[in-house]
């Protein structure tokens, strides 16, 4: 089962960008695949059919005021991951809006990296870091 929280730098709160997630959550959720009629779980969701896009339940938003940085804090599944992030317009929950996604990829490849049990096996995790601006 793959695990996600939002949380602030220091591990324990949903302020900074957590607090604009809607449902964040400094405490581990099941992150599982939804379709478009599917509402989001502790602020985010894994697209059904894609699994490597995992999108954020932000407040609407718009391209062009918007911005940050996006990493790999830390990486134990022993394949080298790149987040890259995307503002675009998604339906999730029936509801479409432009959200904060990120897009995983084997940095190698660039192929997608899938965030499924299989690439993140049991007591392998990804930590990634958000600096965003909504």
């Amino acid at each position: 089962m793959i695990e996600h929280k939002i949380v602030a730098s220091d591990d324990t709160t949903a302020t900074n960008l957590a607090g604009r997630v809607t449902g964040a959550s400094a405490t581990f959720a099941a992150t599982n695949d939804q379709g478009a009629t599917d509402a989001f779980g502790s602020g985010a969701v894994r697209l059904s059919g894609a699994n490597h896009i995992l999108v954020l339940d932000t407040p609407a938003m718009t391209v062009a005021n918007s911005g940050g940085v996006v990493g790999v804090a830390y990486n134990s599944v022993g394949t080298a991951i790149l987040p890259s992030p995307v503002v675009g317009s998604r339906v999730v929950a029936s509801v479409t809006r432009v959200r904060l996604e990120l897009q995983f990829a084997n940095a190698t490849s660039g192929s997608p990296f899938a965030l499924n049990a299989t690439n993140i096996g049991d007591g392998k995790q990804v930590v990634i870091q958000v600096f965003w601006t909504i």
